[in-house]
């Protein structure tokens, strides 16, 4: 790493995870480079890989950890593949299947639904209006 300071708010683990011990906001490491507030897995991947991520992209934490930094857990990708990624890992297709029935039958409100399956509002917005699982 070429930002001064930023290892020793890493901590690494056995399986690879490098977990940030900073400042977060909504479990996304933040911290100041050159006198800029910045989501450290960006910078961190910018440093590490020597790239600039392009504008309408964004970084993907393949293992699903958003606090984890490891730039070989990484990737670049856009919006859509990003959120699609994140809600296959939470909802199979069936049971998005099962969150549609529910809401379109009006057994269940989407916050409701949400509790209930253990994911945000949002995500369950994504499946009612077959954002997801097309």
């Amino acid at each position: 790493m070429r930002a001064k300071g930023l290892d020793w708010y890493i901590k690494k683990d056995v399986d690879g995870h490098w977990y940030w011990r900073g400042a977060t906001i909504q479990g996304y490491g933040y911290y100041t480079h050159n006198k800029k507030k910045v989501r450290v897995h960006r910078l961190i991947y910018e440093l590490h890989y020597g790239v600039t991520i392009p504008a309408r992209a964004v970084i993907d934490h393949k293992c699903r950890i958003r606090h984890c930094v490891n730039p070989e857990h990484l990737e670049i990708v856009t919006v859509a593949v990003n959120t699609q990624r994140g809600l296959t890992a939470k909802l199979s297709k069936e049971v998005a299947n099962q969150i549609y029935d529910l809401y379109k039958h009006g057994i269940f409100k989407q916050h409701e639904l949400g509790t209930l399956y253990g994911v945000t509002q949002p995500t369950i917005f994504d499946v009612v209006h077959k954002n997801s699982w097309v």
